[in-house]
This record gives structure tokens, sequence and C-alpha cells, in this order.
């Protein structure tokens, strides 16, 4: 892409600071363009075995044997396991559902049934074909409505009521059942998620006009570059793992409950830097058989996922479908909103039970609706399981809202912009939800994004579009994103010379998460950014954190190194106090560079190597013990569940899109887009452009591009030849990016989560915009050549 730049409306009085807000380069640049960088698959102890999965080849089956007796026999191999091998246990995020190991029904193709660990990989691969299974099969039922009908072809989980939620006493899931009661005839339904406010039924009667719609949102793969890869090894009683996956400490915990005979410190994860993450690396799927492998061996095994099982094996952006009925008046004000939101889990829940919770949040998160209802419903079916794609179910739902909103603006006949600023929830408003929007410019976010197309003479610009064959269409969307509440902790070990170690629970995957703790903690100790060294993603080493998932990294790790910094500062101010000369309070000093001065009086400074002892340097053994024994440590923990709001923050963000469309090919071209988001503070301008950036081709790419093309449950499309991805080629756009801070009053110096803001409104910006070329509503997701060439036909006939 060819970015034509990005624009700051910086806040005033952050010019003093050393570090935050500057565009550093990224810490982690160097050892990644060597080479020195550290990924899980790089992991090779000796005597290493390789394993490899036999799965399901059919979507729904009874399963009656598993005949591993050939496969035994293969010089080389070293372990087999399948369901008698590992605890009858089921597992979960939040509902419990899936068996390690396929036990006595197969419910999707792909689903693992087996592991070989033997030598070499194709030693692996040679057992897994001599494994022989016998089945019955059964119906499976793969269209997403047919399986929320109250009479589907098939049942994917009979006993779905029976299954224990992952954390009970938490009061979401103990007020009532898996679903709400209108609903328990509906055999395939896992979990609704329901709000009702104010009297919806009769708000439609007064309104002057009621549209309806229909949106439906295509699966997509996530994509990473580095693929599902764990490498474990037993040390005595412990296992260790290193793994590709965000969220270490919470994949500790799903190991634990889904082998019981575990304890937590029987289990070591460690996720070295990991090559993309997404949402799709959040839950142990792989991790549980290695486990199951690793109790039958006392060597190391790896287990990586092909591209092609990433497809079938690991996870995938659900289907969603929603259907919206507003209530307007003539003069534009929505007054009432009825939603009905179906995901498809597939056939276990991962992470869809998040997606169905969080994802109706954007239905009355950015405009002022009086009476709402909604309804969200996660659905099996007998396909690939689906987990979260950036944002948590969120840009799915988004795209049928602000879709919507274009339609209804056309109706009432305003404007699409003026539509939206006549509804939309400003700093202060109160939400459908109850809560109150924080102090953020939600009204900037929406006009700059426009204001950058509006400004364009397009003919001069794009003459070669001026064609019959081309129509050019602009299109506007908006979303408010909320970031779900969590918990954060670091520790902060401050050593000789002022150097810093920070051990932080969430890994870095390539977000930049590094790079902007370093320059909170070197901002925190003015010092150098050399200075600060990262240890993460360590359970071993590393306090617990939630991971870099939802946009949450910045607000609560960051909050939680900054607490940490505060605690360790003040023990080194206490025992400061007593190596000045005159009698000081701790609360009169402060740190720069090494030295630890008093405030007001610059002459007046210690070296902090004089609260070290000498012993350490005299023998060699540590650069931390203080003088009076022990070591400067300090410790914190950020919780954003205290207080009772229903989210940590909101982030609103305004996309505008420019697109051409070639009227033969049905090929969409996205010449400009226009993204202005209100950060709060940019800690790293560049690194929020790259966040949002990179976000903002995620979108481009799942509003033309990515679609899984299912044939009764087979993936057909399992690679990068045949699945439509684009390249930094194929998307030549001009971008631009707008950052807004207004300072948020609780995020680290005032600064928000923006990892899926490019995401949020970018996919129905462009639908916006196609609309606008071709007077075609186009109301699925993605807009390929093809859809477009099929509605430009029914338009002609």
């Amino acid at each position: 892409m060819s970015q034509s730049g990005q624009v700051k409306i910086r806040l005033e009085g952050h010019n003093e600071n050393r570090h935050v807000g500057k565009s550093i380069a990224r810490v982690d640049a160097p050892d990644k363009v060597t080479g020195k960088a550290i990924y899980a698959m790089d992991i090779n102890p000796n005597r290493l075995l390789h394993a490899k999965l036999l799965t399901s080849p059919v979507a729904h089956a009874r399963l009656i044997e598993v005949d591993i007796e050939e496969a035994e026999k293969v010089e080389g191999v070293e372990v087999i396991i399948t369901y008698k091998d590992v605890p009858d246990t089921r597992r979960g995020q939040f509902i419990l559902d899936q068996p390690i190991l396929a036990t006595e029904k197969l419910r999707y193709i792909g689903e693992p049934i087996a592991a070989v660990a033997a030598e070499t990989p194709e030693i692996a691969e040679e057992a897994v074909n001599l494994i022989k299974l016998q089945y019955e099969e059964l119906p499976a039922v793969f269209d997403l409505e047919e399986a929320f009908s109250e009479n589907p072809c098939a049942t994917v989980h009979e006993d779905v009521r029976s299954y224990q939620f992952a954390k009970q006493g938490d009061p979401r899931f103990e007020k009532r059942d898996h679903v709400d009661e209108e609903y328990t005839n509906r055999p395939n339904l896992m979990y609704t998620d329901s709000l009702e406010v104010g009297e919806v039924e009769s708000a439609f009667e007064d309104a002057d006009h009621v549209v309806e719609g229909r949106y439906e949102v295509k699966s997509l793969q996530h994509c990473s570059m580095e693929p599902h890869v764990s490498v474990g090894r037993r040390m005595g009683s412990t296992i260790k793992i290193w793994t590709s996956q965000q969220v270490p400490h919470n994949i500790e915990t799903e190991l634990c409950m889904a082998y019981p005979e575990l304890n937590p410190g029987d289990i070591e994860i460690k996720s070295p830097y990991v090559g993309g993450g997404f949402g799709g690396k959040i839950t142990p799927f792989i991790e549980s058989i290695l486990v199951g492998i690793l109790q039958k061996t006392d060597r190391p095994v790896r287990l990586q996922l092909t591209r092609a099982e990433e497809y079938m094996v690991g996870v995938s952006r659900p289907q969603v479908i929603v259907r919206v009925k507003d209530g307007v008046t003539k003069e534009g004000k929505i007054i009432a909103r009825d939603s009905e939101i179906l995901f498809n889990v597939g056939a276990y829940n991962e992470q869809v039970f998040r997606c169905t919770v969080s994802g109706p949040s954007v239905t009355v998160g950015s405009y002022k609706i009086p009476n709402v209802k909604y309804t969200s419903c996660a659905v099996y079916t007998n396909l690939p399981k689906y987990a979260a794609f950036r944002g948590f179910g969120k840009p799915e739902v988004n795209w049928a809202m602000e879709r919507h909103m274009d339609k209804i603006a056309r109706v009432v006949g305003l404007d699409p912009i003026e539509y939206r600023l006549k509804n939309l929830l400003r700093a202060g408003d109160i939400n459908a939800k109850g809560e109150t929007l924080g102090k953020v410019d939600t009204e900037a976010c929406l006009i700059k994004s426009a204001e950058g197309l509006r400004s364009i003479d397009i003919e001069s610009k794009y003459p070669e579009y001026d064609t019959e064959e081309w129509k050019i269409g602009i299109g506007i969307a908006y979303g408010n994103k909320p970031v779900s509440r969590a918990s954060a902790a670091a520790t902060i070990k401050v050593q000789r010379d002022m150097n810093v170690i920070a051990y932080i629970g969430a890994p870095e995957i390539g977000q930049g998460a590094e790079t902007v703790l370093t320059q909170i903690i070197a901002e925190g100790f003015d010092i150098e950014l050399g200075k600060v060294k990262i240890i993460a993603g360590d359970t071993a080493n590393s306090p617990y954190d939630r991971g870099p998932t939802g946009s949450r990294f910045t607000y609560h790790t960051g909050n939680a190194v900054r607490k940490a910094i505060a605690d360790v500062k003040q023990k080194m101010f206490d025992l400061a106090v007593g190596e000045f000369d005159e009698k000081i309070d701790s609360s009169d000093l402060k740190t720069s560079d090494g030295e630890i001065i008093l405030k007001g009086k610059e002459d007046s400074r210690i070296s902090v190597n004089r609260l070290f002892s000498n012993y350490g340097q005299m023998v060699g053994v540590s650069n931390t013990m203080l003088k009076e024994g022990g070591e400067l440590i300090g410790t914190a923990t950020y919780d954003s569940r205290k207080g009772g709001k229903h989210h940590a923050f909101w982030t609103p963000v305004g996309q505008a899109a420019l697109v051409a469309v070639n009227q033969i090919t049905g090929r969409v071209e996205v010449l400009r887009m226009i993204t202005a988001t209100d950060v709060g503070f940019a800690l790293n301008p560049k690194s929020v452009e790259q966040q949002i950036e990179g976000a903002t081709g995620q979108g481009i790419s799942s509003a033309l591009y990515e679609e899984i093309i299912y044939e009764k449950g087979l993936v057909v499309n399992p690679n990068f030849k045949d699945y439509r991805i684009p390249g930094t080629m194929e998307l030549p756009y001009e971008s631009e990016t707008i950052i807004i801070e207004t300072e948020d009053e609780v995020g680290p110096y005032g600064a928000r989560g923006v990892g899926e803001m490019g995401m949020m409104a970018s996919a129905p910006a462009i639908g916006n915009a196609i609309v606008n070329a071709l007077s075609i509503e186009f109301d699925t997701m993605p807009i390929t050549p093809e859809r477009v060439i099929e509605a430009l036909e029914n338009q002609s006939n």
C-alpha cells in the first residue's frame, strides 16, 4: 500500500516526555530482521520426536473402533495415543464441550482422533495412514440457519444442556441456563445472550419508518505467518511446553482442567516470539494432545500443524448472520432496534461463546437508541471450529449495523454522515447498557474520516477510471469498540546502574508490545531505552496476564507496569533517604539516568548503586543484591473488572473508502482509505499507525477477498493458492491515518488500545462505497467479483 501520511491531532503538555509519545523504532526489530528471534518452531531439542494427527474423514459419525495395530509396527514409531490414553474430560473456553481426542462421536472433518509421535514427520505420517477406523456415518448439518431451527437435520451435541461452564461462580453463568427459555427447543443452540431495554414493540408502532435487513459475514482464516506449533518435554515431574500461543497463562489453566491430575506448578508454558495470532491462538487444542503424548515418553515432542490443517484442525473466524429492524422518525432519530444474531460455533466451542457475548455490544455502543432488544445465539454445526478474529465478533456485527445505517439514511432522505451525527453517542452519553461514554471525541472520528474523501477531486486524480467500464463510489462507516474487562500483573526488578528487568505474562506476537512497554518503563525511571529488558510469556517466571487479545494489552499491562514502577520506586526511595546528608522524605525524590535526585535541588543526588552491596561485584554473584539483603522488586496488578463497568473502555473509529468497481469483471479496487480514531494518547505514534494500517488491510481483505469454501463439511480451499488473500502488491491503495488524542481517564499516560480499530468499520465503509457506485445493495461479505457480476446481472434482468 502507498501511504499518504499520518495526521496527528495531538494533546498539549506531552512534549516534555522523554520516551512516551515518540515514534521510536521497534526494539525487537534487529533480532527479527537478522534471524536471531526465537519462535516455537525454532525449539529443537536433542532426540526430538515429531507428531502427526489422524483426523476425521467424515463430518458426523458414531465412532466404533480405532485400530492402531498396524501403525504400531512401523519402525521409528515411539508413541500412539487415542481417546483411551487420555482423560475422559471435556475442555473449552467457558463451556466444556470438547474431548482431548474424539471419543464416541466424530463431529467435523478434521477432528483429531489419534496422534503418532515418531523419529521423523514422514514416519509419523506413514503410521497415521495405517490406522484403521470403523464408524457409522450420521446425517450432518452445515447450514447455520438450518442448524438454528427447531427441527434440524442433525443434532451435533445431544447432551449440550448438561455441559459444564468452565468458570463456575461467575455471576454471568449463575443467572440462567445455557439458553434463554424461549430458545430451549432448538437442539443445536449452545448459548444465548440477550438484552432488552425500554418499550421496543410500542416504539416500533410510533416510528414513521421501520427498516429491516438481513446481513451475512462468511467465515475466513486467521492466516498467521506462523502456524500452530508446540514443542514439549517432561523434565522430572514438570511438563514444559514452548508454544505459539497468545495467552500462556490461560493455556496452563485449561490444560490442568483437561488433565485433572496436573496442578499449575506441574506445567510450564513459554510463548517465545509468536508469528501472528489475531485471536486464533488462544486455546490449547494442540497442547492438550501434546500433553497426552508426553505422558507416554521421556523424549521431547513437536506437534505442528500444516497450512491445510490450520483450516481443518485449527480455528477460523465464524460465519455470522444478523437480522436487524430499526424504527426511525421522519426526522431521522432512531427510537427502536431489534436484532437477532447467529454465530456459527462449528462443532465445538473454542471462543465463539465470547463472540456471542461481546459482539452484540456494537448494536448499542455507537448510537443513542432508547428502546433496544437483541438476542445473540451460538449455534453448533458439523463444520470445523471457529474462534475470535481481531475483534471478538464486533467487526462482523458492525458490518450489519453500518450497512443498515446507510439503508435507513436513504429511506429518510439524509446524508449518511448527517444521519449518523444525528444519532451519535458522545462523551458523557449513556448507552442502552447503562454505560457512560468516557472522554472520547466520537464526532471528530466520523467527521475527520469523511473530510479526507470529500476534499478529493476524483475526476482529475483518477482519470483512468473515467470510463463506461468503471464506476466510482464513496462510503463511510463508524464503529465504537468496547474492550472487555481483564486483569494483568507485572513485576519490575531494578539492578545496579539502574538496569531494569520487567516480567510480563503476555508474549510479543508482532504488535509491538515490547516496544511500548520499554517506553513506559524508561519514561517511568527516566533512563535510556537500552537499560530496559522485557521477559515475557513464561508462566514459570512471569505473573498472570490475560494476554495480547481484544485490544486490551497496552491499557491493562501498561497500567500494571506503571503501578509496579511506582511500587519499586517507593522501596528505592525509602532506602535512599538515609543516604542523603539532609533530612528528607521519600516523596521528595525522583530518578534519572541511574541516579536518585532530590527534587528542586538537582545537585543533591546519589547513584542508585549506593543501595546495592559490593559483595556481588567482588565475587561475581549478583548485580541485584541490596546492602541490607534481598532485591529491589516491585509488583502490581491492574484489574479493570473492579468498579462495576461492563467494559474497560471504548475506542471510537470512523473510516471512509473510495472504490472503483469494474462492471465487466466485477473487480473492486480500493483507491483510498481514511481512518480517524481517538486513541486517547499515542504512546508510539508510528506503532499506532502501523496497527491501524494493518487492521485496515485485513478489513479490506475480509470485505473483498477472503472466504473459506466448504463442500459437505470439507474445506476445499485450505491453502494460499486457492484461498484468496491479497498481498501488499494487490492492495496499492492510498491510506491516511488520523490519530486523535483526548487522553483517557485511566489508561497509561491516557492511552487506549487500538489493535482492532482498523477492522471495525473498514468493511462496511467499502460495502457502502460499492453500493454508492452501483446503486445495488450488497449485504453479504466478502463482496467478491462473482457476487458483483451476479448482482449486476440480476439488476439488468
